[in-house]
């Protein structure tokens, strides 16, 4: 073997080691539970089909790339890695928190991403300038006033009918258009999160959360405006991010070995 092909070995080696196994079997369920597509999965993951079909052939991949799938999918990057993997790679992503904005160019897209979340948050990177500043707030205060607000009142919760959404999707498609022009771009995304919800009550007619309401997962959403050079998806962290501690299959396998003294009596 030649220097040459030595040289060309390790780099191709070095380039596996960075990239993970994903779980073709459990992807294609995913895939197929959600009703999509291999086309409609690429399309939502900012990924060519090839991708999706290599991911469902059970190969490896850039960590990068299984987070945009997980996010289309609306799973954890550990739903869809082999059981196999290296715990330090997982423990990693973790710990980074890291989730992936994908450019997002659909004015209808956008505002479906902020309107159906529990909550979310809005930050701008991009330089505002008098040519960009009117495009730019006319956006972000349309963006702003739809973000919902978890201890808003019900009576206080602005609707959305359809003819409106239609409406505000094509000013914000026009906009999102013109900042393009100018260089900027709007990247989005959702993630898990676990919290607790409040919840109204009718004889104090205010939002509460006691110490014994319930953590629940809901769905929280990241918008970010930077300069649209960057790329088609970015990665940002969220603090906030939920991680199951054991996997389902584990806790239940974990449960299967409890000995019978351990049960608790009824």
């Amino acid at each position: 073997m030649t220097s040459h092909c030595r040289w060309m070995n390790e780099i191709v080696t070095r380039m596996e080691k960075q990239m993970t196994l994903s779980n073709g079997a459990k992807i294609r369920e995913l895939r197929e539970a959600a009703g999509m597509t291999q086309d409609k999965l690429a399309a939502m993951s900012r990924v060519d089909r090839r991708t999706v079909q290599r991911a469902e052939q059970g190969t490896r991949l850039q960590m990068e790339t299984l987070s945009s799938l997980a996010a289309a999918l609306g799973v954890l990057v550990a739903n869809i890695i082999v059981s196999g993997v290296r715990q330090e790679d997982i423990d990693d992503l973790s710990a980074k928190s890291l989730i992936v904005l994908n450019r997002i160019r659909s004015g209808m897209m956008l505002l479906n991403i902020v309107r159906d979340s529990y909550e979310g948050t809005i930050s701008c990177e991009a330089e505002p300038t008098p040519e960009n500043i009117e495009a730019l707030s006319a956006v972000i205060v349309k963006l702003e006033s739809l973000m919902p607000q978890p201890w808003e009142r019900p009576h206080q919760r602005l609707l959305f009918p359809l003819s409106q959404r239609l409406k505000a999707a094509v000013e914000v498609g026009e906009q999102l258009r013109q900042l393009e022009g100018w260089g900027i771009a709007f990247y989005a995304g959702t993630y898990t999160a676990r919290t607790q919800v409040p919840m109204w009550d009718s004889d104090l007619s205010e939002m509460f959360i006691s110490n014994r309401s319930p953590y629940e997962l809901v769905t929280m959403c990241r918008v970010i405006i930077a300069h649209s050079d960057q790329s088609d998806r970015i990665t940002t962290k969220a603090n906030d991010i939920f991680v199951p501690t054991k996997p389902p299959s584990e806790a239940s396998a974990e449960n299967d070995k409890k000995p019978l003294d351990d049960e608790i009596p009824f």
